[in-house]
């Protein structure tokens, strides 16, 4: 199309890429006339942002040591300052710590904190497309390389750190929020380099007074991975979360289904007795699209166990609760949540005959999405437990489903019908395809 201030824009990096000294020379002479403002600026940063050797990083970051790029550029030197460390650093990054932690705190001083900022999609997402996230990002990248090079001796998180960090968890503006966002969402690296300072400085975020600081840590650690030693310091965290659903989280948000899941975790791995507090303080609080989710969730945590696991699960706690939402305790089961259980029965399988006993006595439910007798079909439940599996489709024959919900649901019947089972189910079984509309002769 011609020649554009675009095409000026992607030549200057290239030509900066291919020679450092003129890059520089470059940056010499913008700062020689004052042209902070240019835009000339960051493509000459993101020709910098390469590997380039440890003498000529240090004449950059030289060169960025100026407040005044950081008031017009201050994204495109925080990318440049995290280019340097993220995922394990430049060979040479450890060698430049010192110079690249100055200029950090520089640069997260000089933030602009009257900037109102936009976060329709979360403290998080506008965290990662802003300079106080890529600055929080930067210290967590840093701490990790300089966690390699310590004295094992020295303070877990090292003075300069832990005033970095600090900084950011106490600053109370929107700037603040966004960095927060980033450090919650690698609350467990944290927590391992300084287990003290992560309890007495992150983990009160999550309940503190300030709604936007709560919303802020809840939105990045909810994107984070969960662990052992994480799960134990967020415990206490979670039982007041789940009681501020409404304030916290939009009902039908990402955020919201997010932290049902977590919560569900939480019950499913790291919680001795989920019945006695966890389970009846979340359906107290819960609206019905979360019951939906935590019972999905559930399925998805016995899809990932081992037999052994299971039993451990089913005897400890899981049975009892399938048993006490027979008889509507804590509340009577929903439609959806009865399809999301169903769905539960092709994970299991010592536990097969024992889970659809449970659950052929629950509500009849019209199934919309749920895949249990094509998951059956494609495996050896039904060879292994016949009759329960027989059972198990008389029950579904009810619920008055789609007749999609029934794919090779008369290939299963037929492959049952050949194997050994009680007079009275046989008999229901064969009764199945004229009542379901099924052709049993076409399999």
């Amino acid at each position: 199309m011609g020649p554009s201030r675009a095409g000026l824009l992607r030549t200057v990096e290239e030509a900066a890429t291919q020679g450092f000294e003129w890059g520089i020379e470059l940056a010499d002479a913008l700062v020689e006339s004052g042209d902070w403002d240019a835009d000339l600026w960051p493509p000459l940063m993101r020709a910098w942002s390469r590997e380039l050797d440890v003498n000529k990083h240090r004449i950059v970051l030289g060169r960025l040591r100026n407040a005044e790029l950081y008031s017009r550029h201050a994204r495109p030197v925080a990318d440049t300052l995290c280019t340097l460390v993220k995922d394990g650093g430049l060979p040479y990054a450890a060698e430049l710590l010192e110079e690249a932690n100055e200029l950090a705190v520089a640069l997260w001083d000089s933030l602009d904190r009257s900037e109102p900022i936009e976060r329709e999609r979360g403290w998080l997402f506008r965290a990662m497309n802003h300079p106080a996230g890529v600055v929080a990002e930067f210290w967590l990248q840093s701490l990790s390389l300089w966690q390699e090079r310590r004295d094992p001796r020295s303070d877990p998180l090292g003075g300069e750190y832990q005033l970095a960090l600090s900084e950011i968890v106490q600053d109370a503006t929107s700037v603040g929020r966004l960095g927060k966002a980033i450090i919650a969402s690698r609350l467990g690296f944290i927590l391992a380099v300084d287990e003290d300072w992560t309890k007495r400085y992150l983990v009160p975020l999550f309940d503190c007074k300030d709604a936007d600081d709560r919303q802020a840590a809840w939105d990045g650690f909810l994107y984070g991975p969960l662990n052992p030693s994480v799960a134990d310091s967020m415990k206490d965290a979670f039982l007041t979360g789940v009681s501020s659903m409404g304030e916290l989280f939009d009902e039908e948000s990402d955020l919201r289904q997010q932290f049902v899941t977590f919560y569900a975790g939480m019950v499913t791995y790291f919680v001795d007795q989920p019945l006695e507090v966890w389970i009846p303080r979340f359906f107290d609080n819960a609206q019905l699209a979360d019951r939906h989710r935590f019972a999905w969730a559930l399925g998805r945590d016995l899809h990932d166990m081992d037999n052994g696991r299971q039993r451990e699960w089913w005897e400890r706690w899981l049975k009892r609760y399938w048993a006490s939402r027979l008889q509507g305790i804590p509340v009577p089961l929903d439609n959806g949540e009865v399809e999301a259980m169903l769905d539960w029965l092709p994970y299991f399988d010592a536990l097969f005959p024992e889970a659809v006993e449970l659950a052929i006595r629950m509500p009849q439910a019209r199934l919309e999405h749920g895949m249990v007798i094509s998951q059956i079909a494609e495996g050896d439940l039904w060879s292994k437990y016949p009759e329960a599996t027989a059972k198990l489709l008389v029950y579904l024959a009810d619920s008055e489903s789609p007749q999609w919900v029934w794919h090779r649901g008369e290939e299963l019947i037929s492959k049952l019908l050949t194997l050994e089972l009680p007079e009275d189910v046989r008999t229901k079984l064969k009764e199945l395809p004229a009542r379901l509309g099924l052709d049993l002769g076409s399999v």
